[in-house]
């Protein structure tokens, strides 16, 4: 019999079951039997797809049959348990929009997209990244991009705070603890576990530092151009020099 292994990051990227929804799959395998097989990476034996099947037949000694699949590395396998996943029905917003938000992160980080980390809303346009996977999932491209942007911050947010649940949090209470924890990464953990109001005021904060610090480089830059304009030569300090071109290229500092 072939040795199953368990990926804890694979394991992961598995929406949990609700306790009814659990005890409803184990009511009906121990009824039924094991009637799907279970996914196996062929070339490691770590098992891809029927997790929560695979628990309730080797606690409760019930046969199952496994399936061999071929992949060339962990980010094949990732992209195809995301993509399996989203072909469930019973998958919340939340879930449907961090496993789509994955998909395309890895895909554009595949093509070489980098991800900037931003989360005010700008981001890195892939249309045909975005179209194909909107096609495939039935969705808008520019769903796909915010579920981009909505896994990144769940991310984000994860690494200083993994305690905080964006599955009971808003899509608005999520982005803004992203900017918390990107920007203050040393506070975030005491922020975040205040709650929403406290989220969402220090994220305002934020974004008024960040619009008061770009503002602040924008005139640096315009009163270094009005420098650059006043010393410009003067039209009499001009030498003619009586060539004649077709084209004239001119960069003025405005």
């Amino acid at each position: 019999m072939t040795q199953i292994r368990i990926d804890e990051e694979f394991s992961r990227l598995i929406p949990p079951l609700l306790m009814e929804e659990f005890e409803q799959l184990k009511s009906n395998v121990i009824s039924d039997g094991c009637r799907d097989p279970l996914v196996i990476w062929a070339e490691k034996g770590i098992l891809v797809d029927g997790h929560n099947r695979y628990k309730i037949c080797t606690e409760n000694q019930i046969p199952f049959l496994i399936s061999k699949k071929s992949f060339e590395d962990r980010d094949a396998v990732l992209d195809w348990i995301d993509c399996n996943q989203l072909g469930r029905r019973n998958l919340t917003h939340h879930d449907f929009q961090m496993i789509l938000g994955r998909r395309y992160n890895r895909i554009k980080k595949a093509i070489g997209g980098r991800s900037d980390r931003d989360f005010s809303g700008d981001q890195n346009e892939h249309p045909k990244t975005a179209e194909t996977l909107a096609q495939q999932h039935g969705v808008s491209p520019a769903t796909v991009k915010r579920a981009g942007q909505y896994a990144e911050a769940v991310e984000t947010v994860a690494i200083v705070a993994p305690e905080f649940n964006p599955r009971q949090e808003t899509k608005q209470t999520v982005i803004a603890a992203a900017q918390v924890a990107e920007s203050m990464p040393d506070q975030a953990p005491t922020v975040i576990a205040m709650g929403e109001k406290e989220i969402l005021a220090k994220a305002r904060e934020i974004q008024a530092v960040k619009r008061n610090a770009k503002e602040s480089v924008r005139e640096t830059r315009r009163e270094e151009n009005r420098v650059k304009v006043a010393t410009v030569k003067k039209p009499e300090q001009i030498i003619e020099i009586g060539a004649k071109f077709a084209t004239i290229v001119i960069d003025p500092p405005w």
